[in-house]
């Protein structure tokens, strides 16, 4: 059962080129040849996270402000072999880079989620299966707001 309106889904072809919403590009300000910042997410499932050089550069000063510790080292050790700059096209699509590709286990369909300060780019099945913990979210929010 497809719970995503197609809007959020996305396909990435045989050259691993992930083709940016209109809505996404438009809000994010995104043109050709803007470099595009990926960067894995390990959590279970793996997605992988896209940010806007200004958005990256927010991440990182976000990181770089906090204590000096072990677990701050292992993150920005973790982002110093994973990160991977790329170029938007003039069609506003970006090539996922093999191992990322593999990290997040991609397939042909993806789900692209716009979290407002970065896109979540997640495997189709994983995103679907976490439906049910964003509905349980949605309720727990909406209720204390409500």
């Amino acid at each position: 059962m497809n719970r995503f309106n197609d809007k959020y889904l996305h396909s990435i072809d045989q050259r691993g080129r992930l083709q940016l919403s209109h809505d996404i590009r438009t809000g994010f300000r995104v043109r050709k040849g803007d470099v595009i910042h990926l960067l894995p997410n390990p959590n279970n499932p793996p997605f992988l996270e896209a940010r806007t050089k200004a958005q990256w550069e927010t991440y990182q000063e976000a990181l770089m402000s906090q204590p000096s510790s072990e677990a701050k080292r292992d993150f920005f050790r973790f982002i110093r072999l994973m990160h991977e700059q790329v170029t938007a096209d003039g069609q506003g699509r970006i090539v996922v880079p093999q191992r990322l590709r593999e990290f997040c286990g991609f397939e042909r369909e993806v789900g692209v989620i716009n979290m407002g300060t970065y896109v979540e780019v997640w495997n189709k099945k994983a995103v679907e299966q976490k439906y049910n913990d964003m509905l349980r979210a949605f309720n727990q929010i909406n209720d204390q707001l409500f």
